[in-house]
């Protein structure tokens, strides 16, 4: 059991600063490197798609492009919300007292 070290109320909360800020980022960042390779994923859309016709080689290439860009940015996230709770864990006044409002983070062993 966690006990604030200022008035020693048990009502402690998490705050997660660095994994909301990492998953944004994250999110951003990986998006980002979705759009970059979406060319690639609309190529093999469109590549499969052509098989049904011009109207699937165009529903290919929209969806090979969109896949990539939700891939990227779900991985992204991901990441970036494992490198935020490596911060919030080790680095930052990550705890938060409910009775008093005190910040405090408490290292691990």
């Amino acid at each position: 059991m966690v006990f604030c070290p200022h008035c020693s109320s048990t009502r402690i909360v998490g705050r997660h600063i660095a994994r909301s800020a990492g998953g944004v980022v994250g999110t951003v960042a990986g998006a980002a490197g979705g759009a970059a390779s979406a060319l690639r994923g609309a190529q093999a859309g469109a590549a499969v798609g052509a098989l049904a016709g011009p109207a699937g080689s165009l529903l290919g290439t929209v969806a090979g492009a969109a896949l990539g860009v939700l891939l990227g940015g779900a991985v992204g996230c991901e990441i970036g919300t494992a490198v935020g709770d490596v911060v919030d864990e080790n680095l930052l006044d990550n705890l938060e007292c409910v009775s008093c409002g005190h910040h405090f983070h408490i290292r691990p062993d």
